[in-house]
C-alpha cells in the first residue's frame, strides 16, 4: 500500500531527524 508505505517512511525520517536534531 503506496499511503501507508509513505506514512511508515515519513515517521522513520521524523524520528531519525528529532535524533539528530532534538528541538
Amino acid at each position: 500500500n503506496i499511503f501507508s508505505d509513505s506514512i511508515g517512511a515519513s515517521v522513520i525520517a521524523k524520528s531519525e531527524g528529532e535524533t539528530l536534531y532534538p528541538n
